[in-house]
């Protein structure tokens, strides 16, 4: 070997450890940053027998990030889902203190029975009423809830989808940059980690699967096959949106175009399949049975003409809505909780009187057809004692309630309280598991590609004696070039 050719491989190998030593304190100066992937200098060998670096790469393990984005997403979704069901918890109540439709209800009964006991102590008559006018409040209040819930879900959905917006532009630039550093050659692996970052951030707003193309472009699909992004983020819109309304969905989300309905926002995952779940399943089921529990309070106790030969119509009795009007059975009538009512003509704090809850008369004081104690006597208890069994008499239901469409108003409230319950249960119980799964995942990945500290100092150290030895070749080439030099001079 020429003296030449050693001095060539020596400072070739000086260069090549230098980079090497840059990119291991690129990793070391990383380690702390979980979106950070290891580094490496990928040395190759020239034809004088050199070394030199052919490129540097980022530790990448697809196989095992698709998992971490996807139990991510829906570790989002379930997030999402399970606060919004424990904030309508709140319609439930504490059944120990009376609270909430189905324990309002029981109390009632409760009162009608002691009511119709002594149905000449207008205490106990009393004490009926305030016990129906609880029941309003229950489910004012419920209905109240169910309302709030989906405004702040559909606020959430239009933050989400805002912050969606924003993700896929940034990303759009980072991809880019990473295209077009390929295709030039240049080190793209910052660039990379920055992607990668945020297609984890993407995938906690909505579940996403990835695609990498010809120069390390990428390509991002949601969960019903429709194109989140390719070179250019693709439109996403909020169609039909505006105030709204009790019963109906909200504004449904597009992208590319492509409506996803329910159904689709079921399997989409992240913090919009959540939202959108709540909003337009979820919240809506719930608010129809509170809507059936007042239309079904509403018939039970309305009066009937009392004439032997019936003429007139039903009418709104002890509880009535907004409306004045008794819906039809079996048919929800959406956002009915919200304006029930007790009616005014058997409330003392409007005026009324509670004596009529024995007499009737309630619906209205004009028409005495409606009186059921025609005779005025204080001993009357046919009445009270039918009001308090109605609770306890089948009823038809709307089948959209996603309950029973035949039994009574007690067990109607009650399996309405044990729905939630349920779901509570069932979705909580799934975000604990899919928790796990998420953080094992997630974990797995990160091992597979992170930067491990201990390693990147034995690297360092390996790398500084290489510089050693290249070092001492050089000098022993110059020595011997000095020596020849000298002999020939």
């Amino acid at each position: 070997m020429s003296l030449s050719l050693a001095y060539d491989i020596a400072r070739s190998g000086l260069s090549a450890t230098a980079t090497a030593t840059s990119v291991v304190s690129r990793n070391i100066q990383n380690s702390g940053d979980p979106n950070a992937a290891r580094k490496s200098a990928d040395m190759a060998t020239n034809s004088g027998g050199g070394v030199y670096v052919a490129g540097i790469t980022n530790a990448i393990n697809n196989a095992l990030l698709d998992p971490a984005l996807e139990y991510g997403a829906k570790y989002q979704e379930l997030g999402v889902i399970t606060n919004a069901l424990d904030r309508l918890d709140a319609i439930v109540g504490d059944p120990e203190l009376g609270t909430g439709p189905a324990a309002s209800i029981a109390a009632l009964q409760s009162a009608l029975q002691l009511a119709a006991a002594s149905p000449n102590d207008e205490l106990q008559l009393a004490q009926a009423v305030a016990r129906a006018g609880d029941v309003v409040s229950s489910m004012n209040d419920a209905a109240a809830v169910v309302s709030e819930v989906r405004i702040s879900a559909d606020a959430g959905l239009n933050d989400a989808v805002s912050r969606l917006r924003e993700l896929l532009d940034n990303f759009a630039r980072v991809n880019s940059e990473v295209v077009r550093g390929t295709f030039t050659g240049g080190d793209i692996t910052d660039q990379i980690d920055q992607r990668n970052a945020l297609l984890r951030q993407i995938s906690e707003v909505v579940g996403v699967r990835a695609t990498v193309r010809g120069d390390n472009d990428m390509v991002l699909f949601v969960a019903n096959g429709a194109t989140l992004f390719e070179r250019v983020p693709r439109q996403i819109a909020l169609i039909g949106a505006g105030a709204l309304q009790p019963g109906q969905p909200g504004a449904m989300m597009t992208i590319d175009g492509v409506p996803i309905g329910l159904d689709a926002a079921a399997g989409l995952g992240g913090e919009i399949g959540g939202l959108i779940q709540i909003r337009d399943d979820y919240a809506i089921v719930m608010g129809r049975q509170l809507d059936e529990l007042a239309r079904s309070l509403i018939e039970a106790f309305a009066e009937s003409d009392q004439a032997p030969t019936p003429s007139k119509p039903d009418l709104p009795g002890l509880f009535t809505s907004i409306t004045g009007v008794i819906p039809s059975a079996g048919t929800v009538m959406d956002g009915l909780a919200a304006l029930f009512r007790l009616n005014a003509n058997v409330d003392p704090a409007q005026g009324g009187e509670v004596a009529r809850l024995r007499d009737g008369g309630i619906s209205t004081i004009l028409d005495p057809s409606y009186l059921y104690n025609a005779t005025g006597a204080v001993g009357f208890t046919a009445r009270l004692r039918e009001l308090a069994s109605v609770l306890g008499e089948p009823r038809s239901f709307a089948a959209s309630a996603a309950l029973a469409t035949s039994t009574d108003i007690k067990s109607f409230a009650a399996d309405s309280a044990g729905w939630l319950a349920a779901a509570r249960q069932t979705q909580g119980d799934r975000l604990g598991d899919v928790q796990v799964i998420s953080q094992q995942a997630l974990t797995a990945w990160q091992d597979s590609v992170s930067i491990n500290l201990d390693d990147e100092l034995t690297s360092l150290i390996a790398l500084e004696r290489s510089y050693q030895a290249s070092s001492r070749l050089i000098t022993t080439v110059n020595s011997m070039f000095d020596a020849l030099l000298g002999a020939t001079g």
